[in-house]
């Protein structure tokens, strides 16, 4: 058996090779063609955030008696720019311990703490915290001195 070839075989053959070249060369060029549009984005998305709070309005009250000293502090109310149904923390502190704290949906909250006197001045931190979730927002403080002797009333 003999094969020979023909003009007409080579030219297929020549042919195929060359469609065969362009198309490796054409389909890169092809998937990275750039599109573009000459409209403007017609939305935006963010994310909300937790914000903390500020504008903390409020007042105290130092007692000292006997042998114990007390502070009552009242939160009546703060702004929160954070997203709605938050909670909030409210701690009241004296160094790191704690003497009062309370979970809350509400911005208005009673704080009482109590340690022995001992005739010096007291600071007293009052922190507030929002929730939502796991989110958390950053913490406000509020610091009280109590004086050593004698009452004190004031505000935050």
């Amino acid at each position: 058996m003999s094969t020979t070839t023909t003009w007409s075989d080579l030219s297929r053959r020549a042919a195929t090779v060359v469609l065969v070249v362009l198309c490796l060369i054409a389909v890169p060029a092809v998937a990275s063609a750039k599109l573009s549009s000459g409209q403007a984005v017609s939305q935006s998305v963010g994310t909300a955030r937790m914000e903390t709070p500020t504008g903390v309005v409020g007042g105290y009250s130092c007692k000292r008696g006997g042998t114990t000293e007390t502070i009552t502090v009242w939160v009546v109310s703060f702004t929160d720019n954070g997203p709605d149904d938050a909670t909030y923390s409210y701690r009241l502190t004296r160094g790191t311990a704690l003497a009062d704290s309370a979970l809350s949906r509400y911005k208005l909250v009673q704080l009482d703490g109590s340690k022995s006197r001992d005739n010096a001045a007291t600071t007293w931190t009052v922190s507030i915290q929002a929730t939502l979730g796991n989110w958390t927002s950053g913490t406000v403080t509020k610091s009280i001195t109590c004086p050593a002797t004698g009452d004190r009333d004031g505000f935050l």
